[in-house]
C-alpha cells in the first residue's frame, strides 16, 4: 500500500491477481471513489462497489508484492514471477517493466533511497 506525492490518492496491489487499485483520500482515515487526475486521459479500467478504481491488472499470472510511489507519481511494484518491476501511470496503465537480473528471480520490496530518493 501507498500514498502519491501529494496524498490523496491511496493505492494497494493484490498479489494473487496482479492488480492494482486505488481510492480518493477523502479526509484522513477516509476513503472515496477514485478521481480522475485532472487533464489527463482515462485510464481506469473499472471501479469496484467500495470505490476503489482498478488502474492496471496484469492478466498474465504476474504477482505483485510490495509498492512504491516516485516522484511523478507512478506507482512501482514490486513483480513475483516474472522478476523485476512493474510501473504503472497515476491515471492507470502500464507504463514500463524493469527487468531484474535472472539471479533475482523474486523481486518483493521497494522502496527509494539514495541522495535524491531516486535510486530503488
Amino acid at each position: 500500500m501507498g500514498l502519491s506525492p501529494d496524498g490523496k490518492r491511496l493505492y494497494v496491489s493484490e498479489t494473487a491477481t496482479g492488480r492494482l487499485w486505488g481510492w480518493s483520500v477523502v479526509a484522513p482515515g477516509e476513503l472515496g471513489q477514485l478521481e480522475l487526475l485532472p487533464g489527463r486521459e482515462n485510464g481506469i479500467l473499472a471501479y469496484a462497489a467500495n470505490g476503489a478504481g482498478l488502474l492496471y491488472d496484469a492478466g498474465d499470472y504476474s504477482l505483485f508484492d510490495s509498492l512504491a510511489v516516485d516522484s511523478e507519481g507512478n506507482i512501482c511494484l514490486g513483480t513475483l514471477q516474472n522478476s523485476g518491476i512493474t510501473v504503472v501511470r497515476p491515471e492507470g496503465g502500464k507504463r514500463d517493466f524493469i527487468a531484474m537480473p535472472e539471479y533475482d528471480f523474486f523481486t518483493t520490496n521497494i522502496c527509494f533511497g539514495g541522495p535524491d530518493l531516486r535510486t530503488a
